[in-house]
Parts: structure tokens; sequence; C-alpha cells
């Protein structure tokens, strides 16, 4: 079933819910590539690494405190959510290099999904 397909499903659109559909529908991945974080355990990798890096130039966890992390893809890039805004964060961290979609997380990865995103961190094929 489509991500698409899925978003018929959810009459919230929530990040939250987005992700329980995902968890009932058994979807842990998209093409191998993206791995969703269903259990709620990236985040706490993500904030781990922030501390051991601790740069200036990296996002911090106040930042990241209002956002949900969705999904990270097999290079280790990060994507976080808070209903309205989806961040891209790529593996080195750097907030310079992110992206940050004015999207609601259905929206997104049905545009990831047609491959119609524009990304210059995630691979779209």
């Amino acid at each position: 079933m489509s991500i698409k397909e899925l978003s018929f499903l959810d009459s919230s659109k929530t990040t939250q819910s987005f992700l329980s559909t995902l968890k009932a529908n058994n979807l842990t991945d998209l093409n191998d590539y993206l791995l969703f974080d269903l259990d709620n355990q990236m985040k706490q990798e993500l904030l781990q690494q922030l501390d051991f890096l601790a740069d200036d130039s990296l996002w911090n966890k106040e930042e990241l405190a209002a956002y949900q992390t969705v999904a990270k893809t097999i290079d280790n890039d990060w994507i976080l959510c808070n209903d309205v805004t989806v961040l891209v964060i790529p593996s080195h961290l750097y907030k310079n290099d992110s992206e940050i979609f004015t999207l609601s997380i259905w929206d997104f990865f049905i545009q990831f999904e047609e491959k119609k995103l524009e990304t210059h961190i995630l691979a779209l094929n």
C-alpha cells in the first residue's frame, strides 16, 4: 500500500497519527531506504549524536524539542516533523545544510514517494 493510500486511513493527519497508521499497517520502511521511527527510539540516538559532537553550527536539543523524529535514511539523514513543518537534517547535522518543508508529514511523504519532493539530501530513486 502506498503512502497516499494510507493517508486516506488517517483523519487527523498529525505526525503521531502518521506513525500510528504506518505501524498498524506494518510499514517499517520505504524502499529499504527510509526507516520509520515506529517505537520512538530514534530521537534518543539523534540527541546522543548532537551531545557527542557539541558544535554551534549543528542543531541543538532545544531547537529540536518541538519536533518528533519520523524516520532516518540508511545514510543516517534524519526526518523530523512538528505537524506543519518537516525538517530533513543531513547526517553531519549542520543546520545550514538542512532542508525545511512547510508540509504536513503526509504531504511530505506523498511528494517523496511520487518523486516530486525538491530535496538535495534525500535520494528519490
